[in-house]
């Protein structure tokens, strides 16, 4: 993980996270869940409606600015993949970003569930595994994200709770944009 001020282009660190391990969990952790619902209404978990989640534009770019190695491709996300992560800190346009990375380790795509998991790497500010992703439960669609993490270094269980409450934070933030993008009542675009 770096810490700096200001904004890095992401697509020049791409090469340094790929070359990273993932980050395994050393205990076992509860499994977060951070979910969103809203009535199914005839909706669909088709390509057009989310599209958006396999671009991975699930964050607002005020919390989390991406670059996905399948942009870099010009193709889809596919398993494996690495993505650069540059969080900010506090959610602003100023303030002290984070620099970090996360290797896709499974896709989901079937009729009543889509998603996508992610690992996070040894520059990672967190250590575990995400899953981002949508259900159909009866009359509902569920925007839905997973987490099993631990703070991912030292720096960071020194910070402890308050590093956890952000990123869960993030993911409940990510949670209501999801739902709000796969209803069409925001615009998607990284």
């Amino acid at each position: 993980m770096r810490v700096y001020l200001g904004r890095r282009a992401l697509e020049s660190e791409l090469d340094g996270q790929k070359r990273l391990p993932i980050r395994r969990l050393t205990r076992h952790f509860e499994e977060k869940v951070f979910e969103r619902r809203a009535p199914r209404a005839g909706l669909a978990l088709d390509d057009e409606r989310t599209a958006f989640l396999f671009r991975y534009e699930v964050f607002p770019q005020r919390v989390l600015r991406f670059y996905g190695e399948w942009q870099g491709e010009g193709r889809s996300m596919r398993e494996g993949d690495t993505i650069v992560q540059e969080a900010a800190m506090p959610p602003f346009n100023w303030g002290a970003r984070l620099l970090f990375g996360a290797r896709v380790t499974e896709i989901k795509r079937g009729p009543d569930e889509v998603s996508f998991s992610y690992a996070t790497l040894e520059s990672h500010a967190e250590t575990g595994v995400n899953t981002f992703g949508f259900r159909l439960e009866g009359g509902q669609v569920v925007a839905r994200i997973t987490s099993r993490a631990e703070p991912g270094n030292t720096l960071m269980r020194l910070a402890g709770p308050a590093v956890m409450r952000y990123a869960d934070w993030c993911k409940a933030v990510a949670a209501d944009l999801m739902l709000r993008r796969f209803l069409g009542a925001e615009p998607t675009g990284s």
